[in-house]
């Protein structure tokens, strides 16, 4: 048989984490440009509305086939990472690690009883402190080295509401904003878009 040209073929991902990073990557080197990461509550939603009933590695494959075939023109093509923006996302996951480190240590800190315990973990802290300060430094550096970084997070903190930390874990998180031409195009691609259930004539909405 003869097999398609790479630019003729289209693939489905459901984004799961640096897995699915490293076969996209493998994939768009091989010429496969029509390649499209989905968050998986998106596939599963579908998966619903079509009723499925099967649970497998092969059932889950046709359907995500299926959904591709169904949403593709609604679906933005995934494109690799800067370094840029790679470099970003690590730093900015490891600061979210070692902020839930500190607040284990704190919750250490209230229990603890014997001095030299509460000196020790007071010294884990300030250590762990030092450390997340030094990394939000890298951070901030790599957002003013890039143009188009540094002005997605003027864009996002110009949002009410929206400070440092947040602005730094949208962009390490959500793809090239231009992607999105509209906040529920983002919603969708994040599973967070409302949804309506109604039963019968006298229920009551809920989203």
């Amino acid at each position: 048989a003869k097999l398609a040209k790479p630019a003729a073929i289209s693939a489905c991902l459901e984004q799961t984490g640096h897995y699915s990073i490293a076969i996209s990557k493998a994939l768009h080197q091989h010429g496969i440009h029509a390649l499209f990461l989905v968050n998986p509550r998106r596939i599963k939603a579908f998966g619903n509305q079509k009723l499925r009933r099967n649970k497998s590695d092969t059932a889950d494959a046709r359907l995500i086939a299926r959904f591709l075939v169904a949403e593709q023109n609604d679906l933005t093509p995934w494109t690799p990472k800067t370094t840029e923006n790679e470099q970003l996302t690590d730093l900015v996951r490891y600061t979210e690690s070692i902020t839930r480190e500190i607040a284990k240590l704190k919750t250490k800190c209230e229990a603890a009883i014997d001095p030299i315990v509460l000196k020790s973990l007071s010294r884990r802290i300030k250590s762990e402190q030092k450390e997340l300060a030094a990394i939000r430094l890298r951070i901030n550096a790599i957002i003013k080295s890039s143009d188009t970084i540094r002005k997605s997070d003027q864009l996002i903190r110009s949002i009410p509401g929206i400070g440092e930390i947040s602005s730094h874990l949208m962009l390490a998180e959500i793809p090239d904003l231009t992607h999105f031409s509209n906040a529920r195009q983002l919603a969708a691609w994040a599973g967070v878009t409302p949804c309506h259930f109604v039963s019968g004539t006298s229920g009551r909405p809920t989203t």
